[in-house]
């Protein structure tokens, strides 16, 4: 129990600031996947990916200058950021097809998928591309 209080404590503020930050990147992604879909017409399952993209950007600077407060080289952070989310853009993707494919419309689809790969992308952007730096 003593452990787990110190990880909130540790942790819980630049936590909630990941989570603002996600929030942020989920409107711009939503707000995307709304567009393609009901403007666009794009198909559900491209659509689902595309609208990541502009998501992603948006992630990547909230995260190193709000939720991290991160100096140094902007193109390491951001090579290491490409390595974390690409695997969690593909995941992402995965499980928003493997959702649609299971009946979900595409915004549960994208919501859940965004939901299960939230935990992962905190855990590598404090541990690897962000590691050291900034005030929590």
């Amino acid at each position: 129990m003593k452990r787990i209080r110190h990880i909130v404590r540790s942790h819980g503020p630049r936590f909630m600031k990941f989570g603002l930050s996600g929030g942020l990147g989920a409107i711009v992604d939503f707000s995307g996947l709304f567009v393609l879909t009901a403007i666009l017409h794009v198909d559900d399952r491209y659509a689902v990916i595309l609208s990541s993209v502009p998501a992603l950007i948006v992630v990547f600077l909230m995260n190193k200058h709000v939720t991290f407060r991160a100096s140094g080289k902007a193109g390491s952070q951001v090579v290491k950021f490409g390595l974390v989310y690409a695997a969690a853009f593909l995941w992402n993707g995965m499980l928003s097809l493997l959702f649609l494919a299971a009946g979900l419309p595409a915004f549960p689809a994208k919501f859940l998928a965004i939901g299960c790969v939230a935990m992962w992308n905190y855990c590598l952007l404090h541990s690897f591309v962000f590691r050291g730096h900034g005030k929590m």
